[in-house]
C-alpha cells in the first residue's frame, strides 16, 4: 500500500513482520490526531464507489465515449 500511505503524512508504514513496531505505532497514535484526520480524508479518496466511478470513466474513454457502459 505504499502508493496510498505516505509514512508520517497520512499514516505509518511498519515492516509486516515487526510486531513490536506495529504495537509502538498503534499505541503512539494517540498523539497523532492530525495524522489520523489526514489518513481518514485520504482513505475517502479510495472508496469503492470512487473506484468504480473511475473504472467506468476509463472504460468509456477507451470505447471512445460511446455512452454508458452499464
Amino acid at each position: 500500500m505504499r502508493e496510498v500511505i505516505r509514512h508520517g503524512d497520512n499514516g505509518w508504514l511498519v515492516d509486516f513482520f515487526d510486531g513490536e513496531a506495529l504495537v509502538e505505532r498503534t499505541l503512539g497514535s494517540q498523539q497523532g490526531i492530525e495524522l489520523r484526520e489526514r489518513a481518514r480524508r485520504g482513505a475517502q479518496d479510495y472508496s469503492i464507489a470512487k473506484g468504480i466511478q473511475g473504472y467506468l470513466q476509463e472504460v468509456e474513454r477507451l470505447l471512445g465515449g460511446a455512452g454508458r457502459v452499464i
